[in-house]
């Protein structure tokens, strides 16, 4: 099979990676090079400050991330015939820089070709339940970061029948200033309350009826960076159930000499995330 070459001249369908708006669209291209592997085309825009802070330089961890999240997506709709309507819930998912974070160009998004791999695939009735893909990120020839993850794939009514058993509350409204409010640090732990924006367009691009991921994933961020005085370069994440709105949920980061930090996100008393993050 000759191998096919990303494009960067448009946005994939937004329903693919399942985003509202165009502008939070970071896929160009998906090309299937092998069976089992494919090769996209990314394009990461500056995040959009709040005055007065600056524009990054580097682009962001949760920005890497977020590549990753709609490559995941983009492979199971375009590639593994997982139909538009279905849900996904993200199992585990891992993200690293390789190197220091990429810098942005001087002008424009920064772009860097991703590859996808199907390490296993969950086949029910001859329908799609789950996924397990590993991914690289490279630049000019350059690995940039390495990941991976573990999706679970719902037709649409099973999903309303899993979140209505849960009997979700309506989403808790707030603006936040920090990831992490009400911090406390005792000893080199830091513990808090989980915090988010609901008008940020890139956690909060479509309503949902829990506490989005990505929220999560800052606020762990957050916690972590803020236990340690060091930037944050990898994680290993696992979402054991989901987070509601309310009850307000808890995170904790406890790092240990190795330069891990243990993160925990609990809701009334039992843990729904724990991870893994690596500084330095």
């Amino acid at each position: 099979m000759p191998r096919a070459v990303v494009t960067f001249d448009r946005s994939v369908d937004r329903r693919l990676v399942h985003r509202s708006s165009i502008a939070g669209v970071f896929l160009t291209s998906v090309r299937r090079q092998t069976a089992d592997v494919w090769t996209l085309g990314v394009q990461v825009p500056r995040p959009w400050p709040v005055p007065p802070r600056r524009h990054p330089t580097t682009v962001p961890l949760t920005h890497g991330v977020e590549v990753l999240r709609q490559c995941g997506l983009a492979v199971a709709h375009s590639g593994l015939d997982v139909p538009l309507d279905h849900a996904f819930t993200i199992q585990q998912i891992s993200f690293g820089w390789s190197g220091p974070a990429p810098r942005y160009p001087d002008f424009g998004p920064y772009e860097a070709t991703a590859r996808m791999q199907l390490v296993e695939r969950l086949v029910r009735r001859g329908t799609t339940t789950g996924l397990r893909l590993a991914f690289r990120l490279t630049a000019a020839t350059h690995e940039v970061a390495v990941g991976g993850g573990v999706l679970r794939c719902l037709p649409r009514h099973q999903y309303d029948l899993l979140r209505r058993r849960a009997a979700p509350g309506p989403p808790v409204t707030r603006h936040d200033r920090a990831p992490v409010r009400r911090m406390v640090r005792r000893g080199g732990r830091v513990s808090g309350l989980v915090g988010w924006d609901h008008t940020d367009p890139f956690a909060f691009d479509h309503p949902t009826d829990h506490l989005p991921g990505m929220t999560l994933l800052r606020s762990a961020i957050d916690a972590a960076e803020a236990a340690t005085s060091a930037r944050v370069r990898a994680l290993d994440v696992s979402f054991d159930r989901f987070t509601e709105y309310a009850p307000p949920p808890t995170i904790s980061a406890t790092p240990d000499p190795s330069g891990v930090v243990h993160v925990e996100v609990t809701q009334a008393g039992s843990a729904t995330t724990r991870g893994l993050l690596r500084v330095g």
